[in-house]
């Protein structure tokens, strides 16, 4: 599914996130406890893996994942994502993420974040 492939864009986007490896160990920590309620309540996230590059969900399967909670929990994982990594690293360094990979990620595929009515989350929860 295309939204899934937009999602994955923009989680990698922001694990790009310049940190030294022990921020990087708390943060992808972080990522994975707080990843385990919101795998809890949408069982089709059990798939869902996380390492220091990625919160890989491209192997979600969408026939099993009915569209409308597949968004809501797409839109949770971006929103806890984006408040982790601003909570971990410092301002200058999330912005320099946010403007380095995320914003040209979002600026060169707009249409299909627009089309999947994405950019409005982005822009809330990246800002």
């Amino acid at each position: 599914m295309d939204c899934l492939a937009v999602y994955s864009h923009l989680f990698r986007a922001i694990m790009r996130v310049r940190t030294d490896p022990a921020t990087r160990r708390k943060l992808v920590r972080r990522i994975k406890k707080l990843l385990k309620p919101i795998k809890e309540f949408y069982n089709f996230l059990d798939v869902v893996t996380v390492d220091s590059t990625v919160i890989e969900v491209l192997n979600i399967d969408v026939n099993n994942a009915p569209y409308k909670e597949l968004r809501v929990a797409l839109e949770e994982i971006l929103k806890m994502l984006s408040q982790v990594v601003q909570e971990t690293v410092s301002k200058k360094v999330y912005q320099t993420m946010l403007f380095k990979h995320a914003m040209p990620y979002v600026k060169s595929d707009v249409e299909r974040l627009q089309t999947y009515a994405i950019l409005d989350d982005v822009i809330r929860h990246l800002f």
